[in-house]
């Protein structure tokens, strides 16, 4: 009979279970991030809020005014016919001029859809302040990859070198400034590091985490990227920018603040009731002796003052002006971006096609010059400023790289939404 114990399906079980979960804490990737910002990032959440406060401003301006109610007793009691009156009771509702109503809720739900479109912009900056954040970090390690690597063809060379020093066909100078370059690296790394963490802290801090909390994103091949550039069309798409839509809505609200302003210069009217208690008489009976007085009112409000109606209208009229420029300025300061994005993307586009070039050009010399050295033990100084120039020109394709993605989350910040 075999034995099978469930202590070892349960480490199994377990085993594989802390393999999943590592492979998720290690395999960080942008969309993780950016997931992460649009569901925890107070900033977010706070415009998200006030949208649905400002939602709960339609069913306020829906209602009418409270009605008023009074109750009166007279200090000296009229006489009437059929008694003396000895308490008042009133009731009012005052109503607006027909459409004040609808027209109040026009400007609260322009407002609102103001508001809506501040959500959109905040989720556009959010979502670049995180990319921007994830590729200064990809940077950061893809720079210290480069480095360990030209480290390792350094510490290869050294080797070569300090067999020709043992064999007498080279200095033992050489060895040492190779060692010092590779000191020169190592210190490299380690500042690379430290600027790494202001990044982390800010990608943290976005996705409202502990600042110190480990950031592991994937490694993964940064590929060239070719956004739109087509200028008509993304100028079409600036146009419908949310920044701009948003001044429109304003324009909007301030064009229903004039109709509801020319409402509200009309006359209001109320309907009312007063109802009087009536003590009967005794010293006579008069048909309907005691009977109670109801006396229904119609009453109006004559807007006489038209000052107030006057200015409000002005005022309105000049934040149309106003909203106007601002969106002729909003606008071409878009498009002034958008130039610079897609200036930025071709320029690094053409850095990174002339490193690569100058990469490969360079890396035969060095063979070559290796070679060389390997038998004869000479031209060790060109051999060591071409490793350090091809290891600079990796970097540069990198930075070039790097800048082409950050002029490509430029451009969608501005068209992509």
């Amino acid at each position: 009979m075999i034995y099978r114990s469930p202590t070892n399906k349960k480490i199994i079980a377990f085993s594989c279970l802390a393999f999943l979960v590592s492979s998720l804490c290690m395999s960080q990737s942008l969309s993780f991030f950016v997931e992460k910002a649009r569901e925890q990032n107070p900033e977010l959440q706070a415009v998200q809020v006030d949208y649905s406060a400002a939602l709960e401003k339609v069913p306020q301006v829906e209602q009418f005014v409270n009605p008023t109610l009074g109750i009166g007793m007279p200090l000296l009691a009229p006489e009437t016919r059929l008694g003396a009156q000895i308490l008042t009771l009133s009731a009012q509702q005052l109503f607006p001029w027909f459409g004040t109503h609808k027209a109040k809720k026009d400007v609260v739900l322009n407002q609102v859809k103001s508001k809506y479109e501040q959500i959109t912009v905040a989720r556009l900056n959010l979502d670049f302040e995180v990319k921007k954040a994830y590729y200064a970090i990809y940077h950061m390690n893809q720079k210290q990859a480069l480095i360990k690597k030209n480290s390792t063809l350094l510490n290869a060379l050294e080797k070569i070198v300090l067999e020709k020093v043992a064999s007498g066909t080279s200095l033992a100078s050489d060895a040492l400034r190779i060692q010092l370059e590779l000191e020169t690296l190592s210190k490299e790394i380690e500042i690379l590091e430290q600027e790494k963490k202001v990044f982390e802290a800010h990608l943290n801090a976005i996705i409202n985490v502990s600042l110190d909390t480990p950031i592991e994103i994937d490694s993964f091949k940064l590929e060239v990227i070719k956004p739109v550039t087509n200028w008509y069309l993304l100028t079409e798409k600036v146009n419908t920018h949310p920044l701009l839509n948003q001044l429109d809505w304003q324009i909007k609200t301030s064009s229903a603040n004039i109709y509801l302003n020319t409402l509200e210069g009309k006359p209001q009217f109320g309907l009312g009731l007063d109802y009087s208690i009536i003590n009967p008489r005794t010293d006579a009976l008069p048909t309907y002796n005691g009977r109670d007085i109801l006396i229904p009112k119609l009453t109006f409000s004559i807007p006489l003052y038209r000052k107030k109606i006057r200015a409000k209208k002005q005022e309105e009229e000049l934040k149309q002006k106003s909203f106007n420029l601002q969106k002729e300025q909003m606008r071409n300061r878009l498009l002034t971006d958008l130039k610079k994005h897609i200036t930025t993307y071709g320029n690094a586009l053409l850095r990174h096609e002339l490193y690569e070039k100058k990469f490969t050009i360079t890396q035969s010399a060095y063979r070559i010059l290796l070679t060389a050295y390997s038998s004869e033990g000479n031209r060790f100084e060109e051999l060591l400023a071409l490793q350090t120039t091809l290891n600079q020109y990796e970097l540069n394709q990198l930075d070039a790289l790097i800048e082409s993605h950050l002029a490509k989350i430029g451009i969608e910040r501005i068209t992509n939404f």
